[in-house]
């Protein structure tokens, strides 16, 4: 890339990021369907709005999902866990990132392996099952992924999804021993995640500034999510967006920003919030 093709992107990029979780949020609770927010999907696409996915996933289970989106834009994997930045729209490699195929990954936690050996001997001592010792037919029972899905969730390279089959006691001294390995937890809906010391809030940070570096100017963040674990994302975002969902209360943000919580579930509602924001953000440029 040239210089002054840099300079063409750096002039046209728009100064706003839209961030959002995926299970619950922009994929339907039940069906994984993203079709109620293809509207909003397309004005993104239109306006040149990069759409970066926050989420649980792992990066093979990103891949296929991106293609469906129709999006190159970076995402985020393994509740923040690590950035894959697409080299052909970010012309310099970050500071200590490592290639990875197309990509330029930017690691915020820890290594799988390392993972696994962390949590190896506490075996002796607590009751719990990962994905590491499950076979595919297990995974597939326990979450109601099809075949190559279940393959996919299973490439885990920053984090391991636990089943915890101990004490409500055991599981609270479980996690304090976790803390002290700097490893930390999230709950999702079945599982209990185990990750390096990081989450999805910390990613989109590390990802503004990455924008910032890039492009030469500041963006706006608008942050969507639906549960817990979306918590630290919506807190760092600057509008921050809580989707409804059919199976859960809405989380708990502590911040004093303008929270803006969509009246319909799932995609419906993230269709709803993003279109509203738009015409926000576009009214704002326009005084």
């Amino acid at each position: 890339m040239s210089p002054s093709e840099t300079n063409n992107i750096h002039h046209a990029a728009p100064p706003l990021l839209v961030v959002t979780d995926l299970d619950g949020t922009l994929l339907d609770h039940f069906s994984y369907s993203f079709d109620k927010a293809r509207e909003a999907l397309g004005r993104l696409q239109v306006s040149g709005i990069p759409l970066v996915p926050n989420t649980s996933k792992t990066s093979a289970e990103l891949r296929p999902l991106r293609k469906d989106l129709a999006t190159n834009d970076p995402f985020i994997v393994e509740n923040g866990s690590a950035i894959f930045l697409p080299r052909d729209k970010f012309p310099m490699p970050p500071g200590g990132s490592a290639f990875s195929q197309d990509y330029y990954l930017v690691e915020l936690g820890m290594n799988y392996q390392d993972i696994i050996d962390r949590l190896t001997p506490l075996k002796e001592r607590f009751v719990f099952r990962g994905f590491n010792d499950m076979e595919a037919n297990e995974v597939r029972q326990l979450t109601g992924l099809g075949g190559d899905q279940v393959t996919q969730a299973m490439k885990r390279r920053f984090s391991e999804p636990l089943l915890w089959e101990d004490s409500e006691s055991a599981q609270e001294e479980f996690i304090a021993e976790l803390n002290q390995a700097d490893l930390r937890t999230l709950q999702g809906g079945r599982f209990l995640h185990v990750l390096g010391n990081t989450d999805k809030g910390q990613a989109l940070d590390r990802l503004r500034i990455l924008y910032a570096q890039v492009f030469g100017i500041s963006f706006t963040v608008i942050a969507l999510g639906d549960s817990d674990n979306d918590v630290a994302m919506l807190e760092a975002a600057d509008w921050p967006v809580i989707i409804r969902s059919p199976s859960h209360e809405l989380p708990e943000l502590h911040c004093d920003k303008t929270v803006t919580v969509s009246e319909h579930n799932g995609p419906e509602g993230w269709n709803e919030c993003v279109l509203a924001l738009l015409d926000k953000h576009l009214s704002g440029i326009g005084e």
